[in-house]
């Protein structure tokens, strides 16, 4: 048998191949002839024989070059939120990302307190115009370039002093902001919409509880949703009546009172979004801070029952508290003393059997967290369970009587003691100044040898103890 014969086929040359024959100065011919020689046909690309190019270098290490910052002048330093009239902005040609023109209005300069002009985009580098737009309060990314600094200057400036103006709401600082937030939580949760259901938040739930689906989280969700409502300019909105919108102070707090007149452009409209966590946790957090207020005021030692002097120190001891506005705090307290009820109802470690129901004791029948209210099968329900909040309250009082009673006559006997102690030693002392008379006397008549004054001596001695 004759074996079959070994076809070749050509095949159309690879890119590589091009590259490496014309470095080698090759004829036609000869590039021909090995393109269709059987060895080099079965060679793959990694087979292939590289082109003699000269060795190359190794390669170094890449060298990180650092860039020095170059400080900015003591004028620019200054700049804040409120110097941004001083910028002079115009519109600019630029390029977008697909290549389009576009016109954007861009910050040109800024004029500071010693009279100088200075161009952003000739006479500053990216890293002080970044550092620019942080003292202005933009934030921005790692990667913004200085066109866009300049954008979102004049995009803040347009903000703060043309839109923000025709809502009649004047440019806040996020300081300002997070206390407007506070104030406005504050005045959500004691408004007449939810103060009911907000003393009964963290009432025993029962079988009925959970049957209508009435959870302490319900509250916490309607009041963030309450909190975040847009009131926007509009004074008429039903959702935001003057009890949300106004800072009450019915007692007329000197404190609040001074923090109003320091704050006269003070506007609850101007605040930020609170989540239903975040609302829970910070009035939460204030309950706490105010517990430790009122325990320092009754301390033992401390003749001050201004709780404003004492609410620095809660703060610091209290942890997570610092984040709090002082002024929010304060308001916070305050809202709190008009309902004498409101600390029992946030105990925190107050037992189950003692608690409140989330239903009324009332013949009405309606719940405390809904206004559709309860079915009447539930009445027996309501009897046993402020039954047993009852005795429990009762045996609080007599165990608080019992313990008042107890410390009285511990007092009592205490002061009798006392006066008993102070007697004997009264009569110690007497006692002890007569024996040192007598003595004195013996000693003087075995000195002068008077056996007469011993004599009387004795005398007024045996005399003494028959009287005793």
């Amino acid at each position: 048998l004759n074996p079959p014969a070994v076809t070749y086929t050509r095949h159309p040359a690879p890119d590589f191949w091009y590259e490496f024959y014309e470095k080698r100065f090759i004829f036609a011919k000869q590039f021909v002839d090995l393109l269709t020689s059987p060895p080099l046909l079965k060679m793959s690309e990694e087979e292939a024989p590289r082109a003699s190019s000269p060795p190359s270098e190794p390669e170094q290490p890449a060298v990180k070059k650092s860039r020095t910052y170059k400080g900015m002048t003591a004028a620019l330093e200054k700049l804040g939120p409120d110097d941004l009239s001083n910028f002079y902005c115009a519109d600019e040609v630029f390029s977008n990302r697909i290549g389009e023109s576009t016109e954007a209005n861009v910050a040109q300069w800024v004029e500071t307190s010693d009279g100088k002009v200075h161009h952003l985009d000739k006479d500053m580098n990216i890293d002080q115009l970044r550092k620019l737009c942080r003292q202005l309060g933009i934030r921005l990314n790692s990667n913004t370039n200085k066109f866009m600094c300049r954008k979102r200057i004049a995009d803040q400036k347009n903000y703060d002093l043309v839109v923000l103006p025709k809502h009649n709401v004047q440019p806040r600082t996020d300081e300002a902001r997070a206390t407007n937030t506070l104030l406005l939580a504050v005045n959500v949760v004691f408004g007449s919409a939810f103060i009911h259901r907000f003393k009964h938040v963290n009432d025993a739930k029962n079988r009925v509880d959970q049957e209508t689906r009435n959870f302490c989280d319900h509250f916490w969700s309607d009041a963030a949703l309450e909190l975040n409502v847009d009131c926007g300019g509009d004074d008429d909105d039903e959702h935001c009546p003057d009890e949300k919108l106004l800072i009450i102070n019915p007692t007329g707090d000197k404190h609040i009172v001074k923090y109003l007149e320091e704050h006269k452009t003070i506007n609850l409209r101007d605040s930020n979004q609170m989540t239903t966590d975040a609302l829970k946790k910070n009035i939460l957090l204030m309950f706490e801070v105010r517990r430790l207020m009122k325990h320092s005021i009754t301390q033992s030692g401390t003749h001050n029952s201004n709780a404003y002097n004492f609410l620095d120190g809660a703060l610091n001891k209290v942890a997570g508290a610092k984040t709090l506005s002082k002024i929010g705090m304060y308001y916070f307290y305050m809202r709190c003393e008009e309902h004498d009820d409101i600390d029992s109802c946030f105990q925190p470690f107050l037992d189950s059997k003692i608690r409140g129901s989330t239903h009324d004791t009332g013949d009405t029948g309606d719940s405390s967290l809904t206004p559709e209210g309860v079915p009447s099968t539930i009445n027996c329900n309501k009897s046993n369970e402020n039954e047993i909040r009852m005795k429990g309250l009762d045996a609080l009082i007599e165990m608080s009587v019992q313990t008042t009673q107890l410390v009285t006559e511990i007092t009592k006997n205490n002061e009798s003691s006392l006066a008993e102690q102070q007697r004997y030693n009264a009569e110690v002392t007497v006692e002890r100044k007569n024996n040192n008379r007598l003595l004195a006397s013996i000693e003087i008549a075995k000195a002068l040898g008077d056996i007469d004054l011993l004599k009387k001596i004795l005398e007024e001695q045996q005399q003494e103890e028959i009287d005793k």
